[in-house]
């Protein structure tokens, strides 16, 4: 049955196309909310299914079209020990990768997230905004800051990541609202 109500509105959108005589694809540009469909990944990794307002993954992980300011760019393969996600990128210089990893393993991806850009010489930065952040400033002196914050979610399924990149000068609202909204995101995926 649902599949006949989406032929129908399919039908319904272009039958109304014709008769004002626009195009199907104009429409949707004049909708914000569609934008984002406009841009979907050309590629989905084997695992991955469309869903209304997202991609699934068989594992249970779900990657929105949109979570707060970002919208998503790419999914991403499972990598053994890394776990599942998706890329997100925003207007605002701002880059996101969430990821799905087994239950009990957030304190491990911290640790090794921490070890590696220690090793690779980066300089860990403490910010008393996110104290339970990995915080590091990964721009090598050029005169453009990025910083990169990883964040973990401990579940009582599964365990989350965030790691976002932010390109020149902090902007602590916008931080802390995509933080927020990926927390959230990563509850309602936690709930049986």
């Amino acid at each position: 049955m649902p599949l006949l109500r989406n032929i129908a509105a399919a039908f319904a959108i272009g039958s109304l196309c014709l008769a004002i005589g626009t195009a199907p694809h104009a429409l949707a540009q004049n909708n914000s909310f569609s934008e984002g469909l406009l841009y979907r990944p050309d590629k989905v990794y084997r695992g991955w299914r469309q869903e209304v307002g997202a991609l699934g993954h068989y594992s249970g992980m779900k990657c929105p079209d949109r979570v707060g300011l970002m919208e998503r760019a790419a999914v991403l393969p499972v990598i053994e020990g890394v776990g599942i996600g998706c890329a997100y990128t925003s207007r605002q210089d701002f880059e996101a990768i969430f990821r799905q990893h087994e239950h009990g393993s957030a304190g491990t991806v911290l640790k090794t997230f921490q070890s590696t850009f220690e090793r690779a010489g980066f300089a860990a930065l403490i910010d008393q905004r996110f104290p339970s952040a990995a915080l590091f400033r990964t721009d090598k002196g050029q005169t453009k800051q990025t910083h990169e914050y990883l964040w973990t979610f401990e579940g009582t399924n599964q365990d989350y990541s965030l790691w976002v990149a932010v390109s020149g000068n902090q902007k602590e609202a916008q931080l802390q609202s995509i933080l927020a909204a990926f927390y959230e995101e990563a509850q309602k995926q936690d709930t049986p």
